[in-house]
């Protein structure tokens, strides 16, 4: 749905193909993020249960940029805002919401999803990559590097100052995290 005057009226534009699967009309209609491009407004990113996607068009179509990634399925989604073609997701199985082997890992792409690559230094192996995280349990901050942070629903809060090259545990044992956001003072 788009509209163009403040909410006063709506209109229709996924044009998304939708795959189907047993027992869903629609599996593609479960939007997990939707963000725009810093300095295109008519370029949107969508996280959804059927992969991430881009819209050069303020939603009217939509290309897949999944390729590369180990799963379609995810929930959070952020960006780089002073380079806004810098991705960042987090991936799971969609059958038990877990991360994919044994490994915690963040992906990103620097070219707008058309290619992904694993982030992984400083982040847990072993039975501590068994984390889920939620929607909104991933943000960036505005800074030179983009400062990335990921909370879990186990708890753990991790920050990479440099885009997402390294990683580490800034805080553990919180209560389940449903959303993080940076603030830059």
């Amino acid at each position: 749905m788009r509209t163009e005057d403040g909410g006063e009226s709506w209109q229709a534009i996924n044009q998304l193909e939708q795959p189907q699967a047993e027992g869903w009309t629609s599996i593609c209609t479960s939007t997990h993020r939707l963000l725009q491009h810093t300095y295109q407004p008519d370029t949107l990113y969508q996280q959804s249960r059927c992969g991430l996607f881009r819209s050069t068009d303020a939603g009217t179509n939509w290309t897949s940029i999944s390729q590369g990634l180990p799963s379609t399925f995810g929930f959070p989604l952020t960006l780089d805002v002073r380079h806004p073609d810098t991705l960042f997701t987090f991936v799971v199985n969609d059958e038990d919401r877990y991360p994919l082997g044994d490994q915690f890992t963040v992906y990103r792409s620097q070219n707008g999803g058309a290619n992904w690559e694993a982030c992984t230094s400083g982040l847990p192996r072993g039975a501590r990559a068994r984390q889920k995280i939620l929607r909104h349990g991933m943000c960036s901050d505005d800074k030179f590097p983009c400062g990335v942070y990921i909370g879990t629903m186990s708890g753990d809060i991790f920050a990479s100052a440099d885009n997402g090259d390294n990683w580490q545990m800034i805080a553990t044992g919180l209560p389940t995290i449903y959303a993080v956001t940076a603030v830059v003072i």
